[in-house]
């Protein structure tokens, strides 16, 4: 009775997990934004960022979801979302492909945050985040509803590559957020660009190790150059 049991609970588990639905346009690709102006401050989130939601958050006033984005934007200090392409150039322009999301986190201690609840694949150790802004640190990345830890992977001209260890919450159903704070230190707005979200099956390497990694490949380099 027993085994019968535990085999129909596994065979429900399988069938939910079949069920759930993966995380989709996690490198903002299908945006849909034909027909609004650049500059427009109204296109429709479900237009803008399919699967996603996007919201506001202020003290005292709680978090409010918003049904409208902004297409190639900028903020003048006021808290906002953004799906942008190459059109907005410069600093804002996308990091990959043809379009980016920019988290601005503004006045009023505004925070701007996208979100979507998915199936972290099974065998997941690892979330990847490329961005232009999370040097500010002014920027949390949570799953579940858990701050994850984001470390440097990799440093470009324009962007950077962070990972955050996840291994915790694979083949589980569970929200991923990304969210911009309200500025700090005197800034103006706190503007965060982001793309190419990826679910990865290699570990995180920690800060010690990651240091150890590029002084020995110094040194590699220098014994190389010198035999």
């Amino acid at each position: 009775m027993k085994t019968s049991l535990a085999t129909l609970g596994l065979w429900i588990l399988g069938i939910s997990l079949c069920r759930a639905q993966g995380f989709v346009n996690l490198d903002f690709e299908s945006a849909n934004v034909k027909g609004y102006a650049v500059g427009s401050s109204s296109v429709p989130t479900v237009a803008a960022l399919p699967g996603w939601t996007a919201s506001f958050s202020q003290p005292g006033l709680g978090t409010a979801n918003t049904s409208q984005i902004c297409y190639d934007t900028l903020s003048l200090g006021g808290a906002m979302i953004v799906i942008n392409d190459a059109t907005a150039g410069g600093r804002m322009a996308p990091i990959q492909g043809n379009y980016s999301v920019l988290l601005v986190g503004g006045s009023y201690q505004t925070s701007s945050s996208i979100s979507q609840t998915g199936l972290i694949p099974i065998g997941t150790t690892t979330l990847l985040v490329s961005s232009s802004g999370l040097l500010t640190g002014q920027f949390i990345v949570s799953v579940g509803g858990q701050s994850i830890n984001m470390i440097p992977q990799q440093s470009f001209a324009n962007y950077s590559i962070y990972g955050g260890d996840i291994s915790i919450f694979a083949g589980q159903i569970a929200q991923l957020s990304l969210t911009a704070l309200p500025p700090a230190n005197g800034f103006y707005e706190n503007n965060l660009v982001l793309d190419n979200l990826q679910f990865s099956s290699a570990p995180v390497p920690e800060p010690g190790t990651l240091a150890f990694l590029v002084v020995g490949g110094l040194l590699g380099v220098w014994r190389w150059k010198r035999s």
